[in-house]
């Protein structure tokens, strides 16, 4: 998994001040459930992703060391060893993303796992899973219990009555010391979406249980009437990333050794500008249809944006930040900003992406690094049983949270059926056929 998400303090009016738009969220979910999906050779390779993000699941009342047994060895070898090698990817080590089973069966997990020499995690359920009414005494030390009999990851259930309720500080407090008694194993919260009534208390529960440290947030236990649905998600992600935006440990890492400034000095060179101190670059910044003058915010992906540009000197000092409108051209903004009055120079040479150097020396200009030490996750739990769905969840993922999220460290699929479907679309990839009964060993 990422880095833990160390939580912050509550922000009560963060959350007091959150207002979801219905009509946007269900209109972006039928965008991404309509987006043209991946065929072929690029449908397979999205669907053995797919594969490496599931936390394969038994939670049934007749669970018992011996199918938990079979549950990781599954997870272990998830796709046939020959299907793999008709694909070049045997040697790839493509298990699932984990093991998810009761506290009960913990110690069974991680005895079948060491025994097939694998590394895979163990997840488990607790707090009371799937209502989460028992004694906060003993929610916590079923998480304890878990995590002392070699659970890496613990899926908890928040207590919806508090969300229901309003009593946001007081889920924040349970959430907190679910996080404390979880030690070094990563945090799940599941959210149980389908009895939140609202989206607004979705994006709320979403805010507080990371305040509070949640290394993940989960739509739901599986067990409820409504479970992981696409609106829901689109909620979550857009939660997701305004923490991210709003708390994460940014850096930009600039080089400091010779040769790496000799290397851009040399890129200049060759570019015949040696003279440059500065360069303009720009980004579209996804966001919510706005309410008012919504037409202007599309951009030519016809996705609603800002268009954000740049200016840095040749120091690598930011020295203006311009944002308009996602239907605003590039060039418009470099005309009508104030961004040309802040450069260090007086004349331009307008490129294809319009910065004061080619584009594609741009990535040399500073060889700097960015990112964030701190994202939180996503999993999606319940109701996902075809293989075509997983493609649409990760399409949703790569749209609204981009590619660092594409992977089991960030995203994860929960589900006990999914994996046979996706095995009988990779069989048939690799065949032409579909897979009669005994061809395919059960999950």
């Amino acid at each position: 998994m990422s880095a833990r998400n160390p939580g912050m303090n509550m922000d009560l009016e963060w959350v007091s001040k959150v207002r979801v738009n219905t009509q946007a969220v269900l209109k972006r979910a039928q965008q991404i459930q309509s987006v043209k999906l991946a065929k072929k050779q690029w449908q397979a390779a999205w669907l053995l992703k797919a594969v490496t993000c599931i936390d394969l699941t038994t939670l049934a009342g007749d669970d018992t060391p011996s199918n938990v047994h079979r549950l990781c060895m599954k997870a272990v070898q998830p796709v046939p060893y020959d299907l793999l090698q008709s694909m070049g990817m045997h040697d790839k080590g493509v298990t699932t993303g984990a093991v998810c089973v009761y506290p009960s069966r913990v110690a069974d997990a991680v005895k079948s796992l060491k025994a097939a020499n694998s590394s895979l995690p163990v997840a488990s359920v607790a707090t009371g899973f799937p209502a989460g009414q028992t004694l906060l005494k003993t929610r916590l030390e079923e998480v304890r219990a878990a995590v002392a009999d070699g659970a890496a990851e613990i899926d908890i259930v928040i207590n919806r009555t508090l969300a229901l309720t309003g009593q946001w500080e007081a889920m924040y407090d349970e959430i907190r010391q679910f996080r404390e008694a979880c030690g070094d194993a990563h945090m799940k919260t599941i959210l149980a979406i389908g009895e939140l009534g609202t989206f607004t208390n979705v994006y709320k529960a979403s805010l507080v249980s990371m305040m509070a440290g949640s290394d993940f947030i989960k739509t739901s236990t599986g067990k409820e009437s409504v479970n992981a649905t696409y609106p829901v998600a689109i909620v979550m992600v857009r939660a997701i990333r305004d923490y991210f935006l709003r708390t994460g440990h940014k850096f930009i890492r600039f080089p400091l050794d010779n040769q790496q400034l000799h290397m851009i000095k040399a890129n200049f060179m060759a570019c015949r500008y040696a003279g440059v101190v500065c360069a303009i670059d720009g980004t579209h910044i996804q966001i919510i249809a706005p309410s008012k003058d919504e037409d202007v915010f599309v951009n030519r992906k016809k996705v609603h944006s800002i268009n954000t540009q740049i200016v840095f000197d040749a120091t690598f000092n930011i020295l203006d930040v311009a944002k308009w409108p996602g239907s605003t051209h590039d060039p418009r903004i470099l005309m009508g900003s104030g961004l040309r009055r802040e450069a260090p120079c007086t004349s331009w040479v307008s490129c294809w992406v319009t910065v004061a150097v080619p584009a594609r020396r741009l990535d040399t200009l500073s060889q700097s690094t960015t990112g964030s030490t701190v994202k939180v996750g996503f999993k999606p739990a319940g109701g996902i049983r075809t293989a075509k769905e997983s493609l649409v969840w990760l399409a949703l993922i790569k749209e609204e949270l981009g590619d660092a999220w594409l992977g089991p460290h960030l995203f994860r699929l929960g589900a006990s059926s999914l994996l046979a479907d996706i095995e009988r679309q990779i069989f048939h990839y690799v065949t032409g056929r579909y897979p009669a009964l005994h061809e395919l060993p059960m999950a």
